[in-house]
């Protein structure tokens, strides 16, 4: 009698170069792919997009790639509201995107994309989600669109040299001494006594 192989299917795998995270899915070499650990897996391979019609085959596809580039437009999005420069330009690209998704897939909230990133358990799939919201029984794009929702914490004035030293660690991750004394109002040597 026939026996069906009970070998395991594989996915071929190749090395991840990207700066993306962990399980999200990607573009690399113009090919799709779900970042896993130091690996890409080809997204197909994990969970396939392909259906019988070639054409809604490719259109979902491009559907993927257009959910990437509005991910990658948030993400830049985030980065300069971070950073508190170019946080407009950053927005009006973003919203750009969502309106051009929107006008060519319909509906994110609808999408296959979206589908799609909550079947692999990509982890961008919950901040896309969020760039629309229903109102009044129809789907509207959030507020993060239009302006900025961001609260703002005061600067602190006049820190002292622990506060700078945490001041600059918020914008690199080894901050020099003497980017903690010019914040404190100090010299270097000053700062290096106190923190060191």
């Amino acid at each position: 009698a026939y026996l069906k192989s009970t070998r395991a299917e594989t996915i071929s795998y190749v090395t991840n170069h990207t700066d993306d995270r962990e399980g999200a899915i990607t573009v690399n070499d113009g090919k799709l792919f779900i970042v896993r650990g130091e690996y890409l897996a080809p997204a197909e391979e994990v969970a396939s997009w392909a259906v019988k019609d070639p054409k809604k085959t490719q259109a979902r596809e491009q559907q993927l790639r257009d959910a990437i580039n509005l991910r990658n437009h948030y993400a830049q999005l985030l980065d300069a509201e971070v950073r508190q420069e170019g946080a407009d330009a950053a927005r009006g690209v973003l919203n750009d995107a969502y309106k051009a998704f929107v006008k060519a897939h319909g509906n994110l909230s609808d999408s296959y994309a979206l589908k799609y990133m909550k079947k692999v358990q990509d982890p961008f799939y919950h901040s896309l989600a969020a760039l629309e919201v229903e109102r009044n029984g129809k789907r509207v794009p959030a507020a993060i669109l239009t302006r900025s929702t961001m609260r703002r914490k005061p600067p602190i004035k006049n820190p002292s040299i622990q506060d700078a030293f945490i001041l600059a660690r918020g914008t690199e991750i080894n901050p020099s001494m003497e980017d903690v004394a010019e914040l404190a109002g100090t010299d270097t040597e000053t700062a290096r006594k106190t923190l060191v």
